[in-house]
């Protein structure tokens, strides 16, 4: 039985998972979405839709856009430290680009406050801690706002914590503090198709975790170390991002779970309710200003049509993918 998920490339060549997703990597991300896209791509490998283009993971979000002294970042979908095919067919985010236009946005003396806009079931652990110092160490200076319109799950919590201010609309949520990581035995299934697998290997710890055996309980601990390392480290961030102890953080902010918009606000996981074009307006200065004929600032109309753009652009690709 074949373990690596490949999906056709159209060309010849097969595109297989990145390594942060492989199986048995620690990931933070919410549980369904992980199995919501492992069943994607189940049913991309069977060869009955045409491969998704490998353009890069931001293509599928836009990229930022500029509301007078407002920079905005989208941070949409799942999470991965590069760009890839992989970030271009679910729509994601490369925490790497990601974090250049972070830095663009601090450095451009235009610039005068930044809203990171979140909708994202988490990812990869790789790549999430860098850019989540990366906001931190940036406090103090311009304001920096992290408005959650949908999900700011797990990665994109660690990330939207780092932020000066952590808004979410109404019907958002935010949360899933925690790390995981799942090794699957295929080893019955291949007995039962006739498939006897042998590892030829060297390294004392070479080749475990491998599917196609049962996970030993010398291979379990060490994942379940590896989790409790990231998990470590999500904890702390989110401690510093909002101003409270870890244990705070581990008992007190949902304990895995995804806390709605008023529950997340009690908790101290958030510091209000508020839509994105709510926050745009609090930034350029306040409600009343700027408005014309239409009732709505210039600034609720650049994010209406941005958000208007992105969430088109990601509904074209699923259509074209062949997913409902």
């Amino acid at each position: 039985m074949s373990k690596p998920i490949e999906l056709p490339a159209g060309r010849g060549e097969a595109q297989t998972l990145p390594a942060n997703f492989l199986a048995g990597a620690a990931l933070a991300i919410l549980p369904e979405a992980w199995r919501e896209m492992t069943a994607r791509l189940q049913l991309r490998q069977s060869g009955d839709a045409p491969a998704a283009a490998t353009t890069g993971g931001r293509d599928r979000t836009a990229g930022g856009v500029r509301s007078g002294s407002v920079a905005i970042l989208p941070l949409f979908g799942v999470l991965d430290q590069r760009p890839s095919w992989f970030l271009s067919f679910f729509g994601g985010t490369s925490t790497q680009q990601f974090g250049r236009e972070f830095d663009a946005a601090i450095a451009d003396s235009s610039v005068q406050s930044v809203l990171i806009l979140v909708d994202s079931p988490g990812g990869s652990v790789i790549g999430t801690p860098e850019l989540a110092d990366k906001i931190a160490a940036a406090r103090g200076g311009k304001r920096i706002i992290a408005g959650v319109d949908g999900y700011a799950a797990s990665a994109a919590y660690w990330i939207a914590s780092q932020a000066d201010e952590l808004y979410v609309t109404q019907s958002g949520q935010v949360g899933s503090i925690g790390v995981i990581a799942v090794h699957q035995d295929f080893s019955q299934a291949d007995r039962m198709m006739g498939v006897k697998s042998t590892a030829i290997a060297a390294g004392k710890f070479k080749g475990e975790g491998d599917p196609s055996f049962p996970l030993t309980e010398a291979a379990k601990a060490d994942m379940q170390k590896k989790v409790d390392t990231y998990y470590g480290m999500f904890v702390s961030a989110v401690a510093r991002g909002r101003g409270v102890n870890a244990d705070k953080v581990k008992n007190g902010f949902a304990e895995g779970r995804m806390a709605t918009a008023a529950l997340a606000v009690s908790l101290g996981m958030a510091d209000g309710v508020m839509t994105p074009q709510q926050i745009i307006e609090q930034l350029a200065g306040g409600a009343g200003k700027g408005r014309g004929q239409g009732g709505a600032t210039l600034a609720e109309a650049r994010l209406t049509g941005f958000l208007a753009t992105v969430r088109a652009r990601l509904c074209e690709v699923e259509m074209m993918d062949g997913f409902k």
